[in-house]
């Protein structure tokens, strides 16, 4: 059986939850130009939590430590994972 193809997506909110980090997509595909939260793949024995935590350095240039990540909810289907 192919393991499933995982993946990361966060939220980070300012202190008062007024305001909140989303991207914009720019590729050429249906979601192209709508905002969603900053995520990406979740590496080969890496952990939802690591992940968030890199995907969201390398995408917005700001640091948070795994342990400040917290897990919300997973979303599955056939052949993926979604970790928020």
């Amino acid at each position: 059986m192919t393991p499933l193809a995982q993946y990361v997506a966060g939220f980070l909110f300012t202190p008062d939850k007024t305001r909140v980090v989303l991207m914009r997509k720019h590729r050429a595909d249906p979601d192209a130009r709508l905002f969603n939260g900053v995520g990406g793949k979740i590496m080969p024995d890496e952990l939802p939590k690591a992940a968030m935590s890199r995907v969201f350095k390398e995408e917005t240039g700001v640091g948070i430590p795994p342990k400040e990540w917290m897990a919300l909810a997973r979303l599955e289907g056939y052949t993926f994972q979604v970790y928020f």
